[in-house]
């Protein structure tokens, strides 16, 4: 505690030979839960630099006003972690994101539940509420979902009922047509088994719609079903891709791309 409060760059480098240790310290010992939690680094969404040098109590610190949860995010590696579609309304709204990589963490993350009466949330999670934000936004009209919209989600999952558990609309997302969800306690995105064939664990993920991006507006326009059909396909691959994931049929999806920029072509 003295090494991390007094010579912080010392112990950026204690951290960095010991810190898988520290979280699996914090994992066995239990009665110690709160104080090694205190010792923990990571990176996140705020700080100037990729090394872990975040403490919790720094998260808490600066949080914003009414801000009764820690988010974080998981990833592979920390280039994929900080460009998933999840993390748009967090930068939007200014709430810092710890960013999860090493293949330690989502057992850390089982077992750290809270710190300092904080629970800690995923940013993936299909019950993300961020409407204690304060912002010029109406949430009432942004929660509303005209009928034709919602005959629109159905029609996709039911192209891609055999992929995921649902299609809703999504309040999360502002560059991104679509992202994944999950109401599981297990998370979507280190690394999967390699008999996964699309990265997802066993997991039917929920498939989050943007409605205000135009490449949404443009499939649900789409009078043609079989081209329907193929938009459906693109956008869930697109949304695979986009979590830095690896496609089961990447030719398939180039064979899907390429008819569609030949259409734009002739």
């Amino acid at each position: 505690e003295k090494l991390a409060e007094n010579e912080k760059d010392k112990y950026t480098k204690f951290w960095s030979e010991f810190g898988l240790t520290l979280k699996e310290g914090l994992i066995e010992e239990y009665e110690n839960r709160e104080l090694i939690a205190s010792l923990l680094r990571f990176s996140t969404t705020r700080a100037d630099t990729d090394n872990q040098e975040v403490s919790l109590k720094d998260y808490v610190a600066r949080k914003l006003n009414d801000q009764e949860e820690i988010y974080y995010a998981f990833g592979k590696n920390l280039e994929i972690v900080k460009n998933i579609p999840h993390l748009d309304a967090f930068k939007e709204k200014g709430i810092e994101v710890i960013l999860l990589t090493d293949r330690i963490d989502e057992w850390l993350i089982s077992h750290l539940t809270e710190f300092e009466g904080k629970k800690l949330k995923s940013i993936t999670s299909s019950d993300v509420d961020l409407n204690w934000v304060k912002d010029n936004e109406n949430n009432e009209e942004k929660d509303t979902v005209d009928e034709d919209f919602s005959s629109f989600l159905s029609k996709i999952k039911e192209i891609l009922k055999d992929k995921v558990k649902d299609v809703k609309v999504s309040h999360r997302l502002s560059t991104f047509p679509a992202c994944f969800v999950t109401d599981s306690l297990r998370n979507l995105y280190l690394q999967p088994p390699k008999n996964d064939e699309d990265g997802f664990r066993g997991i039917k993920p929920i498939l989050e719609v943007n409605p205000k991006h135009p490449l949404i507006n443009k499939i649900k326009e789409e009078k043609d079903d079989a081209r329907f059909e193929e938009l459906a396909y693109i956008l869930y691959d697109q949304a695979v891709l986009s979590e830095g994931k690896n496609l089961p049929n990447s030719a398939q999806y180039v064979k899907r791309v390429n008819s569609l920029l030949l259409d734009l072509i002739n």
